[in-house]
């Protein structure tokens, strides 16, 4: 600042003598400015003084582009997940603990834990060059049904005739080939595509499924119930066994004399039944033919406690 710049210097011709109020409050604020800025500026650390001097220099001096931040490395999420994404996590990278692996290896990690691998999404848009593209579905695409009760195809929205596919993906990951057997939902067009140059095979439906599984599990039961069973009357005594036998045996000995009685009830003709103790006999009173005159046998089956007897008596005699 030199002096013909200052106002105090100059004299005025019209008014002699100390300069007005004005140009004297304009020269203590600017001492003030300069005495804060001052403050200011000491009062900060070296890099916010750095950062104040060099955009205090982009402002008002040429020579910008020198001060030009190198992104180049820059990299958001969405570069990060396409780094470090697999299709497919093996054992050995679940154990993904923070401080051992890097930050992008975690964050790809949730990410595919976020996902639903039931049934895939699928661009066909180069299935000519027999060239396929498929991820896993998202949670809005699980909601919207998308996959699943809508065609798996990217671009497709039909719900339609909708067709199962077992299909074996042979991908590229980090410069080794792999393969995953994925399950597909599509369309009868978009299904056509997809097997435009070799047929896949169509995978169960999951009631079918369902329905296996429960008539296996209904099997394994009823063998299992069977298998007690067949235990528990092992471990029965032989009194027991000897009773419920002899009640089998009185029962077929019942209905056999009910079909019996039966039998005779139907005959015509004058028929006297003469009732023994081990046989029933049927005798013709009259004229009757030679085939009424011959007994009617009814076997009974013995029970246990009367072939013991008869053993023991034959035993002793």
């Amino acid at each position: 600042k030199t002096w013909r710049s200052d106002p105090l210097a100059k004299k005025e011709s019209s008014k002699p003598g100390l300069p007005n109020k004005k140009v004297f409050r304009d020269e203590v604020d600017a001492a003030a400015r300069r005495i804060g800025r001052h403050n200011g500026f000491m009062a900060m650390d070296a890099y916010s003084r750095h950062k104040q001097m060099i955009n205090f220099y982009c402002l008002n001096y040429s020579g910008k582009e020198h001060f030009v931040r190198d992104s180049s490395r820059d990299k958001n999420d969405y570069d990060v997940l396409t780094e470090n994404h697999r299709f497919l996590w093996d054992d050995e990278d679940d154990d993904a603990v923070p401080g051992k692996d890097s930050w992008g290896k975690q964050l790809a990690k949730r990410y595919y834990d976020k996902l639903f691998k039931e049934y895939c999404i699928a661009d066909l848009s180069l299935y000519k060059d027999n060239k396929v593209a498929m991820r896993w579905r998202v949670e809005k695409e699980v909601l919207d049904g998308k996959g699943q009760f809508v065609c798996g195809e990217k671009r497709c929205a039909s719900a339609t005739q909708l067709t199962s596919w077992e299909v074996n993906f042979g991908y590229m990951e980090r410069g080794a080939k792999k393969n995953a057997l994925v399950k597909l939902r599509l369309c009868e067009g978009c299904s056509d595509k997809l097997n435009y140059h070799h047929k896949h095979r169509k995978a169960k439906q999951e009631k079918e499924l369902r329905r296996a599984r429960k008539r296996g599990r209904q099997e394994e039961e009823r063998r299992a119930r069977k298998k007690r069973k067949h235990e528990r009357s092992a471990e029965s005594s032989g009194v027991s066994s000897s009773d419920s036998e002899s009640q089998e045996v009185a029962d077929a000995r019942g209905d056999a004399a009910d079909r019996a009685q039966a039998l005779l009830s139907s005959l015509s003709g004058n028929v006297a039944v003469a009732t023994t103790t081990g046989s029933q006999t049927v005798d013709a009173s009259g004229g009757a033919d030679q085939v009424w005159k011959k007994a009617v046998q009814v076997d009974v089956a013995k029970t246990r406690e009367e072939e013991f007897d008869e053993y023991f008596e034959d035993m002793f005699l």
